[in-house]
Formats: structure tokens, C-alpha cells, sequence
């Protein structure tokens, strides 16, 4: 018997799953010390617990019943995977089997408990689903941001889809702003949440975010292009407390660059589970947030294009509003001129008398129609104008955004490489786009000239070529095709290249 419970106890120890005993109340009587690694109780610790106590909650009311049948002695043994809640909050799976041992009697005595630890197993699983489900969700976000409007409603539906791709609670978007003091402030600008989950709104200052006061380190890590992630519970203090207010649990911080500045940030935030961001999720949530910030940045472009085309029509109606003062000045006079020289050629005239009065007539009818006509060349010039200054908001833009950020403007640099190379040629053909189906020829030209002077993937490049040429033709139709066409390609492609 002596050598029986030496040897048991040899394997007991040097097992490699964690072992527990338990006895009718479910309490723990002895545990190896696997599993007290596995679970991250000290033994002293557990003997004041049951096993449901270190169970998630629905696994712990289901294996509840099932080690009650067997103290009942209705069952045998027990085999489930199970949700582990250890001492530090984190989720561990097992593959648990419970035996139970009995008496001569057929009565219970105790139960040995054998778990092995499956968690890595279980996250490499739902990680692989995820990414799957993810991957889908950022190719449609990618097609909805390329086709969408620019009211705030667009985003905020697209914000809506990553809630439910990314399965989190609150997905939000900050902007950067100056405060009355100087100081850069977060604002809340989008959000969506998932159901039964309360909006940012409700919580006090949870709209606003303080770098200086609370968030020293996200300015500094944002500006970087840096991300910040992970549990709330080993955030800074400061940042807890802001955090907790909102029931935050974890967060996935990216940052947010618009036409090559550090524009604020996207966040995307669990309020009930203690989730782990993956590289995964980081991978993917980042093309989003790239994608995001392409799509701010062409709705900058467009209002300045908007803003330009206002000043252009007030021009159009201060212009017109001039000249038409001018004309009611003239044209009654002239009208009068006219009038009284028909009534004088019917009168009797001298021959000379009479090519003088016809050549007075003659200058005052042409005089009117030059008076009748000017409105149509007015608008003419005033419409060169605004196609000049649109086309300067763009590729000026484009030029003066392409360079390094100074750390000062709390920028970073655009990115380079291939990668970079896909977002501004994605960009330009979105601006290209834009102004095909505005018909707009002036315009296509000069998008298509800061084209041209790049080097495109080589099956593109005879297609940009073909693209020139039908814009040089002013075929909207054919040319706003291939760009839609070359803009799904990019798309695909720079995701390919950022799974590589």
C-alpha cells in the first residue's frame, strides 16, 4: 500500500497536466503543480475555493451539474472543454477529465480532476476564424469607403461593419484639435457601438481626450505611428482611471494619418472580455485604419474643391451683378440712339446725311449685340477659373504633403516603398475618378499628368497608357472603367503585399 502511494504520488507530482483532487462539495483537497501554474492560485488560496469558482461562468453551471450526477453516482467519468478564469483575470482552456472514485459501496469519496492546458490551441483556432471573417469585412469596408458619400452617416455605417468584423464593443474615431490654451486635444468625431453597449456620449468627459493631462504617452506613441493595445488593468494609472470611467476592459489604439499628418486616431474597444490583440488584428485593423484615412482625406479635398467652386459661382454672381448695372446704363441710351435714327431715316435726307445716320445705326445695333453676348463669355472665363483653382487644391496639395512631417507638427513621415507607392497612386486615381465622372477634361489632364510621371506594376502600365489616351479623347465612359477596375486591383494587391 505504502509503495502504491509513493508511486502515485511520484506521478502526481511530475505529471505533465495539472492533477487535483476534490472532494464531495467540489472543494479542492490536493493539486499538483501544474496546476497551480495553469490556474495561478497558491495552494492555500484554493483550499478556500470550489471549482466553480475558477471556472467562467457558463462552463462553471454546466460541469456544476454533471460532477453532481456523479456524486449521485448517475455518471461516470467527465471529459469537457472548459474556460479557465485565472487569478489574473486571463482565460485559459482545458481539455478537463473528472473521475470519480468510489467506495466499496459504490459511494463517492473524491474525484481526481486531470486538466491539460489547450489554450494555445484555442486561440490559434479563433484567431484563424477571425482573421478570415476580418479579411472579408476589410475588402467590403475598402469597396464601401471607395463608393461612399461624404456625409458622416457613410462612415459611421462603415464603423458600424467593423464593430461587428473586428467583434468589439465600440469602434470611434478621434480628431486632433488645439484647445483654448494651445494644447493638442482629442475629439470624438465618429462612433458606433454595438447593441446594448452605451455610447461615449454618456460618460463624462469621455469625448475629450487631454494628451497633456492624461495622455502624454499616446501623443508621443500616435505621433509615431506607433500603436497602443492591450488590458486596461496594465495601462498607467492616470489613464485607468479616465479609461475605467467608461467601462473600458481592452483597447486597440491605431493611429490615424491624413494626407501625410498625424490626424488623431481609431480605436476599437472591448467592455466585457479581457481580449488580447493579435498581430493578426493589428495587421488587419491597421490596413482599415489606413484606408480611413484615405477616405478623411478625400473628403478634405472634396470641400476645398466645393469651397473653391462657391467662391467661383459668388464671383460668377458679384461679376454678373456689376455687369448688369453697367448694361441697364448703357442699353437705354443705345436703345434710344437706335429708335430716333429709324425715325430719322424716314425723314428727307441728303444722301450723305443718310450714310452717316446708317452708319450710327449700324454701331449702335452692334454695340448692343456686344452688349447681349458678353454674359456667355463672362461665364466662359469664370468657368476656367474655377477649374484652375480646383485643379490647384489638388495637386498642390499632393506636392506640398508628399514630404517629411517635422516631429514639431506631431507628424510622421508618409510611408514609403512599395506600400507607399500603392496609397498615393490609389489616391490619384480616386482624384481621377472624381473628375471623370464630373466630366470634368481640365482637370483629368492634370491628374493624369502627375500620373504618368510615376512608375506603375508593370501589367498596369500599358493600361495607364490606354488611360491617357482616352482621357486625351474625353472618353468619360471607357476611361472611368479601367479606374475603377485599376482601383480594385491596387486594392487586392496592397492587401497581398501586407500579408507578406
Amino acid at each position: 500500500m505504502e509503495e502504491q502511494d509513493a508511486c502515485f504520488r511520484v506521478i502526481f507530482d511530475n505529471a505533465g497536466v495539472g492533477i487535483a483532487t476534490l472532494n464531495e462539495q467540489r472543494q479542492f483537497i490536493c493539486v499538483n503543480e501544474m496546476f497551480l501554474n495553469f490556474s495561478g492560485y497558491q495552494k492555500e488560496e484554493l483550499q478556500h475555493l470550489v471549482l466553480m469558482d475558477i471556472l467562467q461562468a457558463d462552463h462553471a453551471e454546466k460541469l456544476d451539474k454533471l460532477t453532481l450526477k456523479q456524486i449521485q453516482g448517475t455518471m461516470g467519468k467527465v471529459n469537457q472543454e472548459c474556460c479557465f478564469v485565472r487569478k489574473d483575470g486571463e482565460e485559459r482552456w482545458a481539455d478537463l477529465c473528472i473521475s470519480p472514485v468510489r467506495n466499496e459501496e459504490n459511494g463517492f469519496t473524491a474525484a481526481v480532476m486531470t486538466v491539460s492546458d489547450i489554450t494555445a490551441q484555442k486561440r490559434a483556432d479563433a484567431e484563424r476564424a477571425q482573421r478570415m471573417r476580418s479579411e472579408k469585412a476589410v475588402i467590403a469596408i475598402s469597396q464601401a469607403l471607395m463608393s461612399a458619400g461624404g456625409e458622416a452617416v457613410e462612415l459611421e455605417r462603415i464603423l458600424q461593419q467593423l464593430v461587428i468584423a473586428a467583434q468589439v464593443d465600440r469602434v470611434y474615431v478621434f480628431q486632433n484639435n488645439s484647445n483654448e490654451d494651445g494644447n493638442i486635444i482629442a475629439e470624438l468625431q465618429f462612433e458606433a457601438c454595438a447593441p446594448g453597449v452605451p455610447s461615449l456620449t454618456r460618460f463624462v468627459g469621455a469625448t475629450v481626450r487631454s494628451y497633456k493631462d492624461d495622455f502624454g504617452r499616446w501623443q508621443k506613441e500616435l505621433s509615431r505611428g506607433n500603436h497602443i493595445k492591450g488590458v486596461i488593468d496594465g495601462f498607467p494609472k492616470n489613464e485607468q482611471v479616465v479609461l475605467k470611467k467608461q467601462n473600458s476592459i481592452s483597447l486597440l489604439i491605431l493611429p490615424l494619418q491624413v494626407e501625410g499628418k498625424w490626424y488623431g486616431f481609431i480605436g476599437f474597444e472591448d467592455t466585457y472580455t479581457r481580449r488580447f490583440w493579435s498581430q493578426t488584428d493589428e495587421k488587419l485593423l491597421g490596413a482599415t485604419a489606413e484606408m480611413i484615412g484615405v477616405y478623411i482625406a478625400r473628403e478634405q479635398t472634396d470641400e476645398r474643391i466645393r469651397f473653391a467652386r462657391d467662391a467661383a459661382e459668388d464671383t460668377i454672381k458679384g461679376h454678373h451683378q456689376i455687369f448688369a448695372d453697367i448694361r441697364s446704363g448703357i442699353k437705354h441710351p443705345i436703345n434710344s440712339i437706335i429708335e430716333n435714327c429709324s425715325r430719322l431715316m424716314e425723314t428727307d435726307l441728303i444722301q450723305h446725311q443718310q450714310e452717316y445716320l446708317k452708319k450710327l445705326d449700324e454701331a449702335a445695333n452692334s454695340l448692343q449685340k456686344t452688349l447681349d453676348t458678353v454674359p456667355e463669355l463672362l461665364n466662359t472665363e469664370i468657368e476656367k477659373e474655377e477649374d484652375e483653382n480646383s485643379a490647384s487644391v489638388v495637386i498642390t496639395e499632393n506636392t506640398e504633403n508628399s514630404g517629411m512631417i517635422s516631429p514639431d507638427n506631431n507628424g510622421i513621415s508618409p510611408e514609403s516603398g512599395l506600400q507607399g507607392d500603392f496609397f498615393y497612386l490609389e489616391n490619384m486615381l480616386e482624384q481621377l475618378s472624381l473628375h471623370l465622372k464630373k466630366k470634368k477634361a481640365k482637370l483629368c489632364k492634370e491628374v493624369m499628368v502627375e500620373i504618368m510621371k510615376h512608375t506603375w506594376p508593370d501589367e498596369n502600365q500599358d493600361r495607364i497608357d490606354e488611360l491617357d489616351e482616352l482621357v486625351g479623347k474625353y472618353n468619360f465612359k471607357d476611361a472611368s472603367e479601367i479606374v475603377e477596375d485599376m482601383l480594385f486591383q491596387l486594392g487586392m494587391k496592397l492587401m497581398s503585399n501586407r500579408h507578406v
